[in-house]
């Protein structure tokens, strides 16, 4: 058990940062998967921001406590021995959105599910992201995998990312240095986390737009 093994100053640390109702220990990874498989993990935090994001890992780094940052958990199995560390669960945390009608820009933290963005981009009036309003993941964990259907990839709308090191340094890229691939993006090979990024999308007319979202 976690709780047991963590000197009390980095408990009593993380509920200075993190409200207790979003600190789990010996939480079952089963429940946070889509495909609900996978044992339980010693430590579960939802950070909200990302200046908990922060003060969460240098709390966990005095300790060199191993760490996995998640999603909604859509496109990773866990095993049934669990994970012995701690899990930063970014799904309930990072959910602002930003969507400016004119010039076709809409901002988004990373923990915002890809179909409440394309309702989001829906009710503007911006088409763009009609194939991703069925992908069962967080749009931080879309740019991760360069994710996409239907044609369409996370490459063709996004124009920058914010990430953060693991040491709290904050910082923004470019799409086109991004890297992105098939199912790939430079985020693969460093060790940050994706807080938000920027796309950009089209003037589209609403009735053609909540087609293809249907179809």
């Amino acid at each position: 058990m976690m709780k047991k093994v963590l000197p009390e100053y980095i408990v009593e640390g993380l509920g200075k940062v993190v409200s207790q109702d979003r600190i789990i220990f010996n939480a079952p990874l089963k429940e946070y998967t889509t495909i609900r498989i996978g044992g339980m993990v010693d430590l579960m935090i939802f950070p909200k921001d990302l200046t908990e994001l922060t003060d969460i890992f240098k709390l966990l780094s005095y300790e060199s406590i191993p760490v996995f940052v998640m999603g909604k958990g859509s496109n990773i199995i866990v095993s049934d021995k669990g994970f012995r560390g701690a899990v930063v669960n970014l799904s309930k945390g990072f959910t602002n959105m930003e969507c400016d009608e004119q010039s076709g820009v809409m901002k988004s933290g990373c923990g915002v599910t890809l179909s409440k963005m394309a309702v989001k981009a829906y009710e503007c009036e911006l088409s763009g992201l009609e194939f991703a309003s069925g992908i069962p993941g967080t749009f931080g964990g879309a740019i991760y995998m360069n994710a996409g259907a239907y044609g369409w990839e996370m490459k063709d709308i996004v124009t920058e990312v914010e990430y953060m090191d693991y040491f709290g340094n904050v910082k923004t890229i470019n799409a086109g240095d991004c890297a992105f691939g098939y199912r790939n993006s430079i985020f693969k090979n460093m060790d940050v986390i994706i807080t938000g990024a920027t796309i950009h999308l089209s003037k589209g007319d609403k009735s053609e737009i909540k087609k293809k979202m249907s179809e």
